[in-house]
């Protein structure tokens, strides 16, 4: 890769997190105005969609913040935010339907949750090492040290991509308990789907920027090499 083309992804990546971020906002505002027929509030929604998936003694919990919301697999919780846990809006539906899709994932042995969960040790520890190797690399003149610091970082990578295929299937499964409930109608749905892909964009946004940085790495270790050549 040349850095013209460095360049161009970098852009590419910079401009699809900010869209991300500006959609997922402007959604979460929008969507969060808009109350639902069917009078259901997230917490709702999530109660009934565990409950259908055999996960009735799974809590609902309520959690601080905006956007907090998330499944958290070691005590087997769906965890609410405020603006969400007692919402009878389409931002409150929506959310809550993609946490318990996490929660079906994890109640089903969904792979790529089995291997996401996998790689979090070694994400952690390869994420603290990486940078050390590629400064003592840099810094020392040991190229083999800067190469093991971005295999290393290539794990955080590969974590990132795997999350993609997580995240989508998640709102997929919530998507389709909604479907399934039979409780909101097309216009309700088509706002729940906007909400979901906004977030969506923002895992395909970080996975590019770790990828950009992977290339950045490569590109010094490719100039290095070059210099010693002269």
């Amino acid at each position: 890769m040349t850095e013209s083309q460095y360049y161009l992804l970098l852009i590419v990546s910079l401009a699809i997190t900010a869209l991300a971020q500006f959609l997922v906002k402007a959604r979460y505002a929008k969507f969060s105005k808009v109350i639902t027929a069917s009078g259901m509030t997230g917490k709702d929604v999530a109660r009934k969609i565990l409950d259908a998936n055999g996960m009735s003694d799974m809590p609902v919990n309520p959690v601080q913040g905006t956007l907090t919301d998330h499944y958290d697999p070691s005590n087997r919780t769906v965890n609410l935010s405020e603006g969400i846990y007692g919402a009878s809006t389409i931002a409150g539906i929506a959310v809550a339907a993609h946490e318990c899709g996490h929660a079906i994932q994890h109640h089903t042995g969904y792979a790529f949750v089995k291997l996401r969960t996998s790689m979090v040790p070694v994400v952690n520890l390869s994420s603290k090492v990486s940078y050390v190797m590629i400064a003592a690399g840099a810094i020392l003149g040991f190229l083999k040290l800067f190469e093991i610091g971005i295999i290393l970082e290539a794990v955080a990578v590969a974590f990132h991509l795997v999350t993609l295929p997580v995240e989508f299937d998640a709102s997929r499964r919530g998507l389709k308990q909604l479907t399934e409930f039979g409780m909101f109608d097309r216009e309700e749905m088509s706002g729940c789907k906007k909400m979901l892909t906004a977030a969506a964009l923002t895992y395909v946004g970080a996975a590019l920027s770790a990828i950009v940085s992977m290339l950045r790495l490569i590109l010094m270790l490719n100039q290095s090499r070059g210099r010693r050549r002269e």
